[in-house]
């Protein structure tokens, strides 16, 4: 089990929960909820509790009496990206479910992890930032409106700790890039970059890409983080070697325990690039935040189009609990909005762990905690035979003096007859 040190990762980001301002409204970050709520508890549990993203990490003390805790995670989503034409979408948030064993009195601290942002900003529970984008100025094919292209962060982790180490964490999705391709740009152009889904044992990767077809170059995304290490960060311009030739696209950064990657920034707007001066404006995706987090998509470079990726999911961890099992989130589709894990539960929240499409920021991750207070072992009290109870003492005690009252009769009754 990691042990969490509370101390945030160097990075050039910086944790933002206010308002996000680009060109064209006002975008507002995931918004913090009210902490902890009671609920309804499931058949079988006398008490339940729910905490909501807060922005910064919650307690729950474990009530005397109570030695096991029903847990239910999920972690929060991918953003999609700043442009309101991109038909794509950050990756949702992963599900895990399990039972804690605790003792009584343990402070149990809950990281209710942030949906990625639409900016450069790192998420709550460590969503990475997406990369910073270019204000598009070209008007060639899949050309867009005029707005800075960021991509979008990946979401925070959802996890539990105890005494500072990890007991169980449900993976955040990775963001989407920062692009302006719509469904109607003429082909080659619809690339539909995506966010990896979080949650599993492996996070997942963008899956969508094509370009393939192009004669500039390949491209790879961020990779989803794993048990053991994060995920690498998305290359940009690489051929199907691996290697770099004619790319100089800004590399996404690699995931860490815990955090997400952040996005690999643009290059300047290339109006000479290699498909009719279409836009090198966009920012890579960041990756999820998770046990290991994912990888940050690659950023465009000056000399090749379309080659922004999507940042890689945060891993799940579930160790620390009894009976778990865990649920990856989705890497999105073209267009829709990647569905939470397990949205059918009782206590799921709309629009918790869903992958953030267009201009909308990530869903937020939500912590469910059941359990029942077992009851005192009761302790019989000595009572006398004559009121109908049963004291050993008592008894001892007159059976000491009955014997003690029968021999002085006995050696009177003896001295009599001599």
């Amino acid at each position: 089990m990691l042990v969490h040190s509370h101390v945030p990762a160097a990075t050039k980001r910086v944790l933002a929960l206010s308002a996000v301002v680009v060109a064209g409204g006002a975008l507002i970050a995931s918004p913090a909820q009210a902490a902890q709520t009671a609920c309804t508890p499931d058949a079988g549990y006398a008490y339940c509790e729910t905490f909501d993203y807060s922005g910064a990490d919650q307690t729950f003390t474990v009530p005397a009496g109570v030695t096991t805790i029903s847990v239910e995670m999920w972690g929060a989503a991918g953003a999609g990206s700043a442009v309101s034409t991109s038909p794509t979408a950050g990756g949702a948030g992963g599900f895990v479910t399990g039972v804690l064993p605790v003792t009584p009195g343990d402070v149990l601290t809950l990281i209710v992890g942030q949906g990625g942002t639409l900016d450069t900003t790192q998420a709550y529970g460590g969503g990475g930032g997406g990369g910073a984008g270019i204000i598009d100025t070209n008007t060639g094919p899949g050309s867009g409106p005029a707005a800075i292209r960021n991509g979008g962060g990946g979401g925070g982790r959802s996890g539990i700790e105890v005494d500072g180490t990890e007991r169980a964490t449900a993976g955040g999705g990775g963001g989407e890039p920062g692009q302006q391709s719509s469904a109607a740009s003429p082909a080659p152009y619809p690339q539909f970059a995506i966010g990896g889904g979080g949650g599993g044992l492996v996070g997942g990767a963008d899956t969508n890409l094509n370009q393939t077809n192009f004669s500039c170059a390949f491209n790879s995304a961020g990779a989803g983080g794993t048990q053991t290490g994060g995920g690498a960060g998305g290359q940009s311009g690489v051929d199907a070697s691996g290697l770099n030739p004619v790319g100089d696209g800004i590399p996404g950064s690699a995931g860490s325990a815990f955090t997400g990657g952040d996005g690999g920034d643009a290059q300047m707007d290339n109006a000479t690039a290699c498909f009719d001066g279409a836009n090198d404006i966009n920012g890579g995706g960041g990756g999820g935040g998770g046990y290991f987090g994912g990888g940050g998509g690659a950023g465009n470079g000056t000399t090749e189009e379309w080659q922004e990726t999507g940042g890689g999911g945060g891993s799940s961890y579930l160790d620390g609990l009894t009976g778990a099992s865990t649920i990856a989130g989705a890497t999105a589709i073209a267009g829709v909005n990647a569905a939470a894990p397990n949205a059918t539960d009782a206590h799921y929240v709309t629009g918790v762990a869903r992958g953030g499409t267009g201009t909308m920021t990530g869903g937020n991750g939500l912590i469910v905690l059941q359990y029942n207070v077992e009851a005192a072992p009761s302790v019989a009290k000595p009572t006398l035979a004559a009121t109908g109870r049963t004291d050993v003492g008592a008894i001892v005690v007159l059976s000491s003096i009955a014997a003690g009252v029968g021999g002085v009769l006995l050696a009177t009754r003896r001295r009599r007859l001599s």
